[in-house]
Formats: C-alpha cells, sequence, structure tokens
C-alpha cells in the first residue's frame, strides 16, 4: 500500500486506462433511434448550428419534455465538430465517465483520507455495471455532465468549510446553478450540503438550513420546470384503475430495493425495468417480498452504522440522491432505471467501501477481488446490449418474457425501427408480433395505420386510427395521422377537423399547425392557412420547412416581396439543399430575374442527377424555357440520357418549338426504337403539316401495335 499513497496519480491513470479499454468497443456504437437519440440529438433543431437563435432556444424551449440546456449545448458543439457521427458522441460520453472518475477520487479522499482507499472507490465507479448506460447511451450524457458540476460543486463546498474563502463558496453556486441546467436531478444538491454539514459537525443546527434557502429557492424554480414540462409532454402518468395506492407503495420500496440490490448483483440488466403485469389483482411476488429485503437491508446499515459512520452519511446521500426517481411521481414506462444510480451509488462505495477495507480479512479482499473482476466482465458485456436500435430492443423483448404488455410494447418498438430503416415488411411483421400480443395496444394500431399508409392502403390505415380513437378521441398523434390519411383521400374537411381536434389538445404543436395551414391552403383558405404558419414559425422559429410552406403560400398569394424574405431566411442556412434553393430560384424567373435565379441554381449544374431534378421541377412548374439547360446538363450521365432526351422534347413542345422536340425524339430512337416516341413525331410532323413524315412515323408505331398510331394511320394516311 505504501507504493499507492506515494504514488496515487499513477494509479489513478491505470484506472483511467482500465475505463478507457472496457468501454472502447462503445465508439463503434449508433445513435439509439426510437430510444431517445433521435429526438434529443439528431431531430432537435436547436442542436443544428451555434447561431445565436439556435443557443436562445437552447436555453428557452424544452425539448421533447426535457430541460437540459447545457447537455444540448454539450450536443450542439459536436455536432459543429463531427456532423452526426456518432463515434465521436460516444468518445465525448467517455471522456465525461473518466473526468467525473478523477473527481470522485478526489471527493472519495477528502472522506476516506487515505489515496489507496479512495483508488478502489474510484475503480468502482468506473467499472460498475449500473454505470454503463451512462456511459454508451448518449441520451444519458445528461447524467454525466450534471454529475461533473454535482460533484465539482461538493468539493468546492468542501473547500469552503475548510478555508472559509467566499471564491470557493462562489464556485460552488455556480457548479450548482450548472448541474441544474444540465439535469434537473440536481435539485437535491442543497440536502447533500446539509448532510456534509452534518458530517463535519456531528449535530443538527437550523443554521444548516437557513444559510441554504437561496440554493433550495433554485432547487425548487427547477421542480416547477421539470414537472411543468414533462406534464406538458405527457411523461407524468395517472396509473387511475391500473395500480391502488398500495401496489404504487410496493413499487416504491421495490424500486429502492432494485439499487440496492444491484449495487453487490447486477448481473442481470436490462435496458428497460418496465412496471409490473398483474395477475389476478396481484403483483409478481417479489414485490411483497421487496418490504422485508428493505427491511433487513436497512437493518444491516444501522448496525453497521455504529461501527462506521461513514455508512449512515453514505446511506443518507444514497437516499438523498435517489428519492426523486423513484417514481413517486410516475413517469414513462420503466419502475427503475439504471443510469439513475451513477451518483447515488458514491455514497454507498464511501460508507461500505471504508467499513470492508478496514474490517475484511485476507480471503474477504480475495472474494472482493473477485468481484471486481466480474463487475468489469459483466459491464464489457452488457454494453453491448446498445450497440444499435435493434440490438436494443431484442435485448429487451429477451429480457421481459413474463410481461406479455413489455413484450408487445418492445415488439412494437423494434418494429418502429425497422420502419425508419425502410425495412417496412419486417416492420410490419415485428407490429403484428406486438398486436397479437395486445390486440389494442395504442402504439401498435398507429404504427401498423402508418405502414398501412405507407403501402398506399388508406382505408385499412384509417381502420386502424378509428380502433384507436374510439378508445380515446384526444390522441394527438392518431389525430395528426387520421388527417393526413384524410388529406390523400382529398377529403380535406375531415383532415382539418382532425388537425383541429388535435390542436385543441396540443395547440403549441407546430407540426399539427402546420398540416393545417396546407390543408387550409388547399382549400383557399389563404388566411387561416397564413395564421397558421405564422403560430407554428412564432412557437419554432428554426424550423425551416414551416417558412418553406409560408414562402410558398405568399407566392400564391402574390406576396413576393414576403415569399422573397421567407425563401432567403431558409436559403442562408442550407443554400445546396434542392429544396430550399428551388422554391426562391423558381420565384425569381417568375419575377423576372433570371440572373439571381442562375445564381441560386449554380452549385446543381456540377451534378447530372441535381441539374435532371431541377429541371423536371421547372417543367412542371410550366417554366418550359428556364428548363432547357438543365436538361442539355442531364443529358451528359448515360442512364440520364433518353429520359433528359425525351423530357427536353417535352419543354420544347410546351414553347411550340416542335422541330428542336423532333430532333430530341429522333435521338432517342438511335438508341431505342420505341412506339411511343415514333408516334409523337408523327403528331410533331402533322402539327407542321408535314403529312407525308407524319404517316412514316405512325406506320413504324402501328407496326409495334400502337392502337392510337394505328387510328390515325387509317384515318389520314390510306
Amino acid at each position: 500500500m505504501k507504493v499507492i499513497q506515494e504514488r496515487p496519480f499513477l494509479f489513478l491513470l491505470l484506472i483511467l486506462l482500465v475505463g478507457l479499454g472496457l468501454y472502447w468497443p462503445s465508439l463503434d456504437f449508433e445513435f439509439l433511434i426510437n430510444f431517445d437519440d433521435d429526438k434529443l440529438i439528431l431531430q432537435s433543431p436547436a442542436n443544428q448550428s451555434l447561431e445565436y437563435e439556435n443557443l436562445k432556444a437552447l436555453f428557452t424551449e424544452p425539448v421533447f419534455g426535457l430541460y437540459h440546456p447545457l447537455t444540448s449545448l454539450s450536443w450542439a458543439i459536436e455536432k459543429q465538430l463531427y456532423d452526426f457521427n456518432s463515434r465521436w458522441f460516444h468518445l465525448s460520453n467517455l471522456i465525461w465517465h473518466l473526468l467525473n472518475t478523477i473527481l470522485v477520487f478526489f471527493l472519495s479522499r477528502h472522506f476516506l483520507k487515505r489515496s489507496d482507499w479512495s483508488l478502489v472507490i474510484a475503480l468502482l465507479f468506473v467499472l460498475h455495471p449500473m454505470h454503463t448506460e451512462n456511459i454508451v447511451w448518449l441520451s444519458s450524457r445528461k447524467d454525466l455532465v450534471y454529475g461533473c458540476f454535482f460533484l465539482l460543486g461538493l468539493l468546492s463546498y468542501l473547500r469552503y468549510l475548510k478555508d472559509q474563502k467566499v471564491v470557493f463558496y462562489a464556485l460552488m453556486v455556480l457548479a450548482f446553478i450548472a448541474s441544474l441546467f444540465s439535469k434537473s436531478n440536481a435539485v437535491v444538491f442543497p440536502a447533500v450540503l446539509i448532510l456534509i454539514d452534518l458530517w463535519k459537525h456531528r449535530r443538527f443546527k437550523w443554521k444548516y438550513v437557513l444559510h441554504k434557502i437561496p440554493l433550495f429557492a433554485l432547487s425548487g424554480i427547477f421542480i416547477y420546470i421539470t414537472l411543468k414540462t414533462q406534464q406538458e409532454a405527457g411523461f407524468i402518468n395517472s396509473f387511475e384503475g391500473d395500480y391502488s395506492l398500495f401496489d404504487r407503495l410496493l413499487m416504491g420500496i421495490y424500486s429502492l430495493g432494485y439499487y440496492l440490490f444491484s449495487m453487490i448483483a447486477p448481473f442481470d440488466l436490462s435496458p428497460k425495468n418496465l412496471y409490473p403485469s398483474k395477475t389476478d389483482g396481484y403483483l409478481p411476488w417479489v414485490y411483497y417480498a421487496a418490504p422485508f429485503f428493505l427491511a433487513g437491508a436497512t437493518y444491516l446499515l444501522y448496525h453497521l452504522g455504529k461501527k462506521e459512520k461513514l455508512i449512515w452519511f453514505g446511506a443518507a446521500f444514497f437516499l438523498v440522491i435517489i428519492a426523486p426517481v423513484l417514481k413517486l411521481i410516475p413517469t414513462g414506462n420503466d419502475i427503475v432505471s439504471n443510469r439513475y444510480a451513477y451518483l447515488a451509488y458514491l455514497g454507498l462505495y464511501l460508507g461500505l467501501g471504508l467499513y470492508f477495507l478496514k474490517n475484511s480479512p485476507q480471503w474477504g479482499k480475495l472474494v472482493a477481488g473477485i468481484w471486481v473482476l466480474a463487475l468489469a466482465f459483466t459491464s464489457f458485456q452488457y454494453q453491448n446490449s446498445y450497440q444499435d436500435s435493434y440490438t436494443l430492443w431484442t435485448k429487451i423483448i429477451e429480457e421481459n418474457e413474463a410481461n406479455k404488455w413489455g413484450q408487445a410494447m418492445a415488439y412494437n418498438e423494434r418494429g418502429q425501427i425497422r420502419y425508419k430503416q425502410g425495412q417496412y415488411k419486417a416492420a410490419l411483421r415485428d407490429v403484428e408480433q406486438a398486436l397479437e400480443l395486445q390486440p389494442k395496444l395504442p402504439r401498435g394500431l398507429m404504427n401498423r395505420a402508418l405502414l398501412y399508409d405507407r403501402f398506399g392502403q388508406p382505408q385499412k390505415a384509417l381502420a386502424d386510427l378509428n380502433l384507436l380513437l374510439e378508445a380515446s378521441n384526444e390522441q394527438v398523434d392518431a389525430l395528426k395521422l387520421r388527417g393526413v390519411v384524410y388529406g390523400k383521400l382529398n377529403q380535406v374537411d375531415k383532415a382539418i377537423a382532425d388537425f383541429s381536434k388535435a390542436l385543441s389538445l396540443a395547440p403549441k404543436n407546430t407540426e399539427l399547425l402546420n398540416n393545417r395551414g396546407i390543408a387550409y391552403s388547399i382549400q383557399g383558405e389563404s388566411e387561416k392557412a397564413l395564421a397558421d404558419f405564422d403560430q407554428a414559425i412564432e412557437l419554432q422559429p428554426l424550423a425551416k420547412q414551416f417558412r418553406i410552406n409560408r414562402g410558398n403560400l405568399y407566392a400564391q398569394m402574390d406576396r413576393t416581396k414576403d415569399a422573397l424574405a421567407d425563401y432567403q431566411w431558409v436559403y442562408e442556412k442550407e443554400p445546396e439543399q434542392m429544396a430550399v434553393a428551388y422554391p426562391l430560384a423558381k420565384l425569381y424567373f417568375k419575377a423576372g430575374e433570371p440572373s439571381k435565379a442562375k445564381a441560386v441554381l449554380r452549385p446543381f449544374e456540377a451534378n447530372q442527377q441535381s441539374a435532371s431534378e431541377v429541371a423536371q421541377r421547372l417543367s412542371a412548374d410550366s417554366l418550359a424555357k428556364e428548363s432547357l439547360p438543365y436538361f442539355t446538363i442531364a443529358m451528359g450521365a448515360p442512364n440520364l440520357r433518353d429520359q433528359s432526351l425525351y423530357q427536353r422534347a417535352q419543354a420544347f413542345k410546351q414553347l411550340g418549338e416542335t422541330q428542336n422536340a423532333i430532333d430530341d425524339l429522333l435521338a432517342i430512337l438511335e438508341n431505342m426504337p420505341n412506339a411511343q416516341v415514333f408516334f409523337e413525331i408523327g403528331n410533331l410532323y402533322w402539327k407542321q403539316e408535314n403529312q407525308a413524315k407524319a404517316c412514316e412515323f405512325w406506320q413504324e408505331a402501328a407496326i409495334r401495335d400502337h392502337k392510337q398510331a394505328k387510328i390515325l394511320n387509317q384515318q389520314n394516311c390510306f
């Protein structure tokens, strides 16, 4: 132990290398689509850039019912540095964890007074399987970032108590605020400070509480923000009719017992631990056994605490940090989440670790060493469950065989993953499996309706959506999708009714406002459409599609100046995106400013495929003359030659340039003697009053069994 005491930082470095090696495979993991990474990272508009508007949105708008602006800022910075390369995001998570391990070492050394024992705590922290989720799941960075500032705040407070220097108190307050802005779980920070006061002074004084009233006030503000945003997002469950008050008490006790047990034996972990299914009105037996286990654990901690007071402090530390996530206010669909143990376990590591290191015999240390190796192996293996979304939901299916609802939910979520990956038939198989287990599973019906809509089967989609809305006609997503399906069936009035009903339930849903705006514009109700687009943009000022849609509406209303303003705003953000550049160019063409239009479209001239897309759009928008040079560029690609010649011929026909159209169609015949092309050339010659040529080409088309050519040939050529 002497060498460890003399060179603690060398051994700390070795521990960090252990952590780096342990979780190095996670750098090859993907973003977990349909497991929050898409909503919190990939799709969040505020993460797309570091412009002022984005930064403002980070600190003023919750993301998917969560408010953690500093965590989101870390994702936004990485997006600018590495785009959405998941390898670098995973490396950042690992670095945050290793940084926290360093802070845990210093905090432990303060309580244990020995570097060697503190290194043991750091080793436990770096490799415990209950922390794996925090490291390998990108959305769980919230715990890493808030934990870092939380630990910095505790270290600053301890230094303040020692030196009584205001600078350390100020650093503590700043760290606390940063922790709150990283994740709202930091609200317990003032309570932990009181625990430290009690530990230091061994007795309670009201001044410990009074001095921290400003900190508790900050916590109160963030508790309000969290409850409000989660309520608005629909994350807070009522459980009315599902679980009695006694059931919920048992579930709370079970949750606490789960975290205590899993610190010692974390060897059967799952990415999701779902609320239990009841059989004949009863919860699974483990919930009724939980109070006895918790009573035994409490007695053991109390008994050991008589010999080592740090155990009592550590147990209180654990309870204070874990209390907000015991689901007394139920959220989500999982009763416990492994990531919540990240900071809470530090208290248990300290108290129990000190007792064990001081009192265990030599053989006990050997057993502990084997246990630590088992923890490391479990972490190394368990991280593979998070490789990608398919692997994740497959693991959840396997771990919930006894829970029909849980299996149905997991099959449905895996089906949704396959849907997003374009594997529509495989997605339907998974969703059908989910509905076989739970025929009225709301999200299963919703996903099957999405698939039917994708397969072009709107009536089947409507049947599922109607069944879903019969159970509850206040489901926003179902109303939104049914409105979209009605729109595709040209039942615009019904679409508007569904969008309006959904908006009465979710008045700030920007996608609904955008959809209803489109429906109103189809109906010609321009002012109503404009009001919806305006509101959507006010609520989500960074959304580009809303501005494009409003620009399109302005263009229809002949408000060219307003349309240009919207198009230009979007174009400045993404000048090389066709969906952004084309509307602006089209408006310039129609406004008689072809040089500006060509400047906007110039990047697309370098690629024949993009030039072809530009040409087709211009031709479809009655800008035949403007489309010609882009068709000419597209013809340079062998695979696009004949298609582009044919489309350019149609543009020439629109312009009345029949000979140019004939020349293009004749060029097609060099490669492909097509009956339709012969027929169209004949029609063009007839328009030129060249009967002989017209009949010659109609006859060629008739030989190839073109019915209309046969009729014209009989009428005009014999």
